[in-house]
């Protein structure tokens, strides 16, 4: 049985899903009160208003992410070689089928998307990155392989 919903906003009655209403915990029934479009139309007339001040909020929060990713990266170095350098390591996605974006561009995500992002990833400075890279492409190896053939070296020595 289909649910039709009422939007107090633009007074049409909309079918009650994910397509037409965004979710709302906080609500007893879970549903926002106005359809996705009507809130579409206020948010942009919301940010046509206050321009100036959006564009600073997303200026503030972008740097505020940027800034959480390099204090995050000060406590790692790279799985192979071990450098520690925050700005010479990279987040290297250990499934790139679960990849939803790049950390570098995580910065206009909140930062629980970008913690969950930074959570599919293995650390690599630069260099080993690209070496990782090339062997991929050239050998054909996975990161595992690649990260488990220098610890086997470690051990032989």
């Amino acid at each position: 049985m289909e649910i039709l919903r009422y939007c107090k906003k633009c007074n049409n009655h909309k079918l009650q899903n994910e397509e037409f209403w965004h979710k709302r915990k906080s609500r007893k029934d879970g549903w926002e009160f106005y359809c996705k479009e009507c809130i579409k139309k206020k948010t942009l007339e919301n940010y046509n208003k206050n321009k100036q001040k959006w564009n600073e909020t997303s200026r503030k929060n972008k740097k505020l992410n940027r800034d959480r990713i390099n204090e995050y990266k000060n406590s790692l170095s790279c799985l192979k070689c071990g450098e520690g350098r925050n700005w010479l390591l990279d987040f290297h996605h250990k499934d790139k089928n679960e990849k939803k974006f790049q950390i570098s561009q995580g910065e206009r995500y909140g930062w629980e998307k970008i913690k969950t992002e930074i959570e599919k990833c293995v650390i690599l400075c630069s260099n080993c990155h690209r070496d990782f890279h090339y062997k991929e492409k050239q050998e054909k190896i996975t990161i595992e392989e690649y990260l488990n053939s220098f610890n086997k070296l470690i051990k032989n020595k």
